[in-house]
């Protein structure tokens, strides 16, 4: 990628997680980004669950190359399986993400006991040998609730190619 480009690309991404580091500055965040490390063994997935209403439910998993599986399942554009690639820089402002919002020290479960139709977001995690799974339904500090958000905008809804299965 041109270095102008790949410069671009940085300041594109850092924007979009720019509201948790507004007292940083672009290039703070561009340069922490970049040399956030990738380790071989990262996996990250996002799963978002039913409803009694008519709430959006799918899964997206990303690992450390870049590659991208989302399942969609129901009330969602793309029902089905499908794929991409991102950049190795979107893979690093995830990590960077986490590591902001101390994904690691975030309880196991976030719920109410009484609450019954409300969607969980199932967050998991694994990177430099350690694996953790959040389970947020309900009363989750904001910096989990915002984490969620950032992993969807960095990843993205367009670029997806229809997921062929191998037989």
């Amino acid at each position: 990628m041109p270095k102008t480009l790949r410069y671009h690309h940085i300041i594109f991404t850092c924007l979009l997680i720019g509201g948790l580091y507004s007292c940083k500055t672009t290039q703070q965040l561009s340069d922490e980004i970049t040399q956030t490390q990738i380790n071989d063994d990262f996996s990250l997935s996002l799963e978002r669950t039913a409803c009694y209403g008519r709430c959006p439910t799918y899964k997206l998993s990303v690992d450390a190359k870049g590659y991208v599986i989302y399942e969609g399942k129901r009330f969602v554009e793309n029902v089905g399986a499908f794929h991409k690639k991102i950049t190795k820089d979107q893979v690093r402002a995830l990590i960077h993400a986490l590591e902001s919002a101390d994904f690691w020290s975030m309880k196991d479960s976030y719920d109410e006991d009484g609450v019954t139709d409300l969607p969980s977001v199932i967050t998991y995690c694994r990177h430099k040998g350690l694996e953790k799974r959040v389970i947020n339904r309900t009363g989750a500090p904001k910096a989990m609730d915002e984490l969620e958000k950032q992993i969807d905008t960095i990843i993205g809804e367009k670029g997806y190619k229809i997921r062929k299965i191998a037989k």
